[in-house]
């Protein structure tokens, strides 16, 4: 896999978000909390990109549609 400096934008696709997501759950043991504050990083990038570049309208869009993991909420003593 190339550097993250040199990927296009044309190479971030559903399939890799959701590798980059399992990447953070399983290998480096993180919370869905903290993938699911990546996804929504990674869908405000995407929103921006549709406005900006036309021709990643339909890839934005399924990568806008994945869907955030489900947690537990932390009740405040």
């Amino acid at each position: 896999m190339a550097p993250p400096s040199e990927l296009s934008v044309e190479q971030l696709d559903a399939t890799l978000v959701l590798a980059f997501l399992e990447h953070l759950e399983k290998q480096r043991e993180n919370c869905a909390r903290t993938s699911n504050s990546r996804l929504a990083a990674i869908k405000t990038f995407f929103k921006f990109l549709e406005y900006r570049l036309p021709s990643v309208l339909d890839q934005a869009r399924r990568v806008r549609a994945i869907l955030i993991k489900k947690t537990d909420e932390v009740i405040v003593g």
